[in-house]
C-alpha cells in the first residue's frame, strides 16, 4: 500500500518543465511511478498546468507542440484525478475564505485534508500563509 500525497500545479509541471526544484518533483515522480507514493489532485491541475505551460509558450521558453505534448504527459500520468462538486467546491470556499488563499489553492488543500494527506507545493506565496502553516498539511516540495 502506498502514501497518499496531494500534488498541485506548480509541483506537477516541473514533471515537464525544469524549473527550480525540480529535482524534487521529479523524485515524487519517480516514487509515484515506482507505486512507492500515489499522487492525488482536483481535476483543475490540468487547466493550472496549462496556464503554466501558457505562459512559457508566451514567454517563448517553449513551442505550442511542446506544451501541448508536456500537458499529454501530465494527463496521461495516471494521477488519481477527484472532480470537483458542490460539496468539494463549499469546502473548497471556506477554506479559501477561513485561510485567505484562492479557491483553487484552498481545493488541493481541501482535498488533502479529506484524504489524510500531506499536500506538496513549490507556491512561496502558500507556503508564506500563516493560516496555511498551522494547518500543517502542507509542505514544500523540497522537504519530500
Amino acid at each position: 500500500m502506498s502514501d497518499k500525497v496531494v500534488a498541485d500545479a506548480s509541483v506537477i509541471i516541473k514533471w515537464v518543465i525544469p524549473e527550480d526544484y525540480a529535482e524534487y518533483a521529479l523524485k515524487l515522480r519517480d516514487d509515484f511511478l515506482d507505486g512507492n507514493v500515489d499522487v492525488q489532485a482536483p481535476s483543475i491541475i490540468l487547466l493550472e498546468a496549462a496556464s503554466a505551460l501558457r505562459k512559457y509558450c508566451l514567454r517563448g521558453f517553449i513551442g505550442r507542440d511542446v506544451a501541448e505534448k508536456a500537458l499529454e504527459l501530465i494527463a496521461n500520468s495516471e494521477i488519481r484525478l477527484h472532480e470537483i462538486d458542490l460539496n468539494i467546491a463549499l469546502k473548497s470556499l471556506k477554506t479559501s475564505l477561513d485561510s485567505n488563499v484562492t479557491v483553487y489553492d484552498a481545493a488541493y488543500i481541501t482535498l488533502a485534508s479529506s484524504l489524510g494527506a500531506i499536500m506538496y507545493t513549490a507556491d512561496d506565496r502558500l507556503l508564506n500563509n500563516q493560516k496555511v502553516l498551522k494547518l500543517k498539511i502542507v509542505k514544500h516540495i523540497k522537504d519530500y
